[in-house]
């Protein structure tokens, strides 16, 4: 009788050993799966200067986001505030670099999972730059992709546009991968290739052609 009565008390010391011990593991994970931080980091830039990105981290049991505020420190250590970008379940690479385009100043950044963004001014000028998203939405408003008749769907989850390429001239290229409407498999995709110009007088860009791929 004795034997059984501390075999049954080695049980449930084991037992809620164990639950104390699931607790513990499951109020960390919780903590770290449920993050709010926030930082401070700086990029060198090839035309001289910094990035300076004041980041806001979190995340939760199904993605995360990376929300930047960008500032521009010149060598006169004078700083310009750009605007703002949103990672959001993709990785941050702190990659970031502003390009020249003849006055113009251009950095790319994300503006949510499915668009980047680009942020325009000049670097002698102290007012805040303008921001211009590209997004499944915003081609899809343009007269050009219109008169395209273009079997699409930019609400759909699997639309996204990215900016691939902008090079010295002011020609930006953007992946645009869409949806197609009504499909009925998730593979019925299409991809164009949109080609924007930068107006050298307003810096704002504008939609210039689209290519198949």
């Amino acid at each position: 009788m004795k034997g059984k009565i501390q075999t049954i008390a080695l049980l449930l010391i084991m037992s809620l050993s164990s639950c104390n011990f699931l607790e513990s593991s499951m109020v960390a994970f919780t903590e770290e799966a449920l993050t709010d931080t926030t930082f401070t980091t700086e990029i060198p830039q090839k035309i001289g200067g910094t990035l300076i990105c004041e980041v806001d981290y979190s995340n939760d049991f199904h993605s995360w986001d990376y929300h930047i505020d960008y500032k521009y420190k010149d060598k006169a250590n004078q700083v310009l505030a750009l605007g703002s970008g949103l990672y959001s379940g993709e990785e941050w690479h702190k990659k970031e670099q502003i390009q020249l385009v003849g006055d113009w100043a251009i950095l790319k950044t994300s503006s949510n999972r499915n668009s980047d963004k680009l942020i325009i001014g000049k670097i002698t000028n102290s007012e805040k730059w303008n921001e211009f998203d590209f997004s499944p939405q915003t081609i899809e408003s343009e007269k050009i992709w219109q008169n395209k008749n273009i079997n699409s769907e930019p609400n759909n989850y699997d639309s996204k546009a990215k900016v691939v390429d902008i090079d010295t001239k002011g020609i930006i290229t953007v992946n645009y991968n869409f949806a197609k409407k009504d499909r009925i498999f998730s593979f019925m995709e299409g991809e164009r290739k949109i080609l924007y110009r930068v107006n050298v007088v307003t810096g704002k860009p504008q939609m210039a052609g689209i290519v198949e791929k």
